[in-house]
């Protein structure tokens, strides 16, 4: 625990006027850059929108990382008696993606969640990353969910 408290991750709240920077940042969708077009609204997918970013905002749920390196849609998901922090939606440079879930575990221990899950895109280096960063399978089924706990 005393590595998250020495650690303060490097996210910045994204504001009302920030949003259409964000869609500028976000289309068109690169190659090498996730989240390939695509947003989680929660079991649906769509390209990102102002009014779907609004939404996110409004409930303070994404950040920058690193200034504009990347984008972090984080929402809350009950588990039982547990908290944990859901990523919505991850942008970056693929090459850039360990250190991202990295931060986005050490962003969410310092807001009191039990852990992070990520029902991540299937593509073939993202279970490799997501072990790089410690995080774990969560589920044996055809999703790939991966979750990291905070203890």
């Amino acid at each position: 625990m005393e590595e998250i408290e020495k650690h303060k991750p490097p996210f910045t709240r994204v504001s009302t006027e920030q949003i259409p920077g964000v869609v500028e940042w976000l289309n068109p969708p690169a190659k090498d850059r996730l989240p390939n077009g695509l947003m989680d609204l929660g079991w649906q997918y769509a390209p990102p929108r102002k009014q779907y970013l609004a939404n996110y905002v409004n409930e303070k749920q994404i950040w920058w990382w690193k200034q504009d390196q990347g984008v972090l849609i984080q929402v809350e998901k009950k588990d039982g008696a547990e908290t944990w922090a859901r990523i919505r939606m991850l942008a970056c440079e693929n090459k850039d993606l360990v250190d991202f879930l990295s931060d986005t575990h050490f962003l969410a221990a310092r807001m009191g969640y039990a852990g992070v899950t990520w029902m991540a895109p299937l593509i073939p280096f993202i279970e490799e990353t997501m072990a790089k960063a410690g995080y774990k399978r969560g589920w044996d089924s055809s999703l790939l969910i991966f979750e990291r706990s905070i203890t």
